[in-house]
């Protein structure tokens, strides 16, 4: 379903670590495919405002961390920075799962788990 991609020779190196935009678009194509967005609907405002380092985002990853960002579930690791070339740890990785999981079973929009 290419919700995951792996390297270059198509392995997808199970132990490797991967960034915070790798993980975001992973989250991205899961809620796409499974067509989850309407779980991800909220009544609050946000401004239109991009991530200050969103020049330092994967031309592949913009489009997909900006639709997350806007229904609250990417968020900035500090101030407005979205950090996309960080390593991610696996507790934040299943923090977006957690997210995901809660809109969709529990009927409670992310900005909630907050």
């Amino acid at each position: 379903m290419w919700l995951v991609h792996g390297n270059q020779h198509g392995d997808l190196l199970p132990r490797a670590l991967i960034n915070r935009e790798q993980k975001a678009v992973i989250a991205y194509r899961y809620i796409d495919v499974f067509d989850l967005w309407e779980y991800f609907e909220h009544e609050y405002g946000i401004g239109m405002a991009l991530f200050n380092d969103n020049n330092e985002m994967s031309h592949w990853a913009r489009i997909p961390i900006e639709r997350l960002r806007l229904r609250f579930v990417a968020s900035a690791r500090y101030r407005r920075f979205f950090m996309p070339q960080e390593s991610v740890s696996r507790a934040e990785a299943l923090q977006i799962l957690i997210r995901v999981g809660s809109a969709v079973y529990d009927l409670e929009h992310p900005i909630m788990l907050r």
